[in-house]
């Protein structure tokens, strides 16, 4: 009963939560954000290099590699397993990008964003204004899922994942 009770609640929750998100993803788009997933090819610019990084995290793996030039476009592609995440949830997604000269940070407004399980796509970031050479990319918000599509535990526990890259 008590289990089922938490449940109801948990559920309940979580749908007056994504009403409050979509309206507020409705009043406030940024354009500059990000684009659909699996809408947009990398285009190398006159100063381009080409970033590699790769991090898993319970199955799920994160991988750049891509030309990166002065456009600052990140391609964030990710291949699932067999878990359900989310990606934001209380919070919108929170990306940065760790340069030679600073961090630059962009949140997603995606709203609550559900990895399904062997799901493979991409993300399109852009950081605008982003200067040096990028070293690390952060994706936090990362959330795990259970079989209802709630966050596992009582408490929300988002993680942040660091994806190291190298320049070629």
């Amino acid at each position: 009963m008590k289990h089922t009770l938490l449940k109801t609640v948990s559920m309940l929750f979580a749908v007056c939560f994504l009403f409050g998100a979509m309206i507020a993803c409705a009043e406030k788009k940024q354009a500059t954000a990000v684009s659909e997933p699996g809408s947009d090819i990398a285009e190398p610019s006159s100063k381009a290099v080409r970033l590699k990084g790769e991090q898993t995290c319970q199955g799920l793996t994160f991988t750049v590699d891509q030309p990166y030039g002065d456009d600052g476009k990140i391609l964030l592609k990710y291949k699932n397993g067999d878990l359900t995440f989310a990606l934001g949830w209380v919070n919108p997604i929170s990306v940065t990008l760790e340069t030679t000269t600073g961090s630059f940070t962009t949140q997603l407004q995606l709203g609550i964003y559900h990895i399904v399980p062997q799901r493979e796509d991409l993300l399109t970031i852009y950081f605008d204004g982003a200067t040096g050479t990028p070293t690390k990319l952060y994706v936090g918000g990362v959330i795990l899922l259970d079989e209802w599509g709630l966050p596992v535990g009582v408490d929300i526990i988002d993680k942040t994942v660091e994806i190291s890259l190298t320049v070629e």
